[in-house]
């Protein structure tokens, strides 16, 4: 394989990456889920419509894209930019209690 086509090939790789980089959203990387495991990554960062039910109960009930699902209280966090939000292990599919490792909420949700 010539050094061209590995260049390109490697480029094109990145690229994703670098499209899907978003600084304004670096406040998340403090966060992570109940297992400790880091909450979002710029690719997985979904923009959502987020309700909780009760934030003071463990499991918390939350209400995400319209499904329900019931996560431990270590993975509802406070949004920090006034955007709900949530983050996908699928990011392609429907919310499920399996995939959402964390969800962020804004105040009057």
């Amino acid at each position: 394989m010539s050094r061209g086509i590995l260049l390109l090939c490697f480029i094109f790789l990145l690229t994703p990456a670098w499209a899907a980089h978003r600084p304004d959203l670096a406040w998340m990387a403090r966060y992570s889920n109940y297992l400790g495991i880091g909450c979002c990554t710029e690719r997985d960062c979904i923009p959502a419509a987020v309700a909780i039910r009760d934030l003071a109960s463990d499991p918390v009930e939350v209400m995400v894209q319209g499904v329900v699902l019931v996560l431990p209280r270590q993975s509802v966090h406070h949004s920090e930019d006034g955007q709900a939000y949530y983050c996908s292990g699928a990011p392609q599919a429907p919310p499920t209690a399996v995939t959402v490792r964390c969800v962020f909420w804004t105040e009057g949700a």
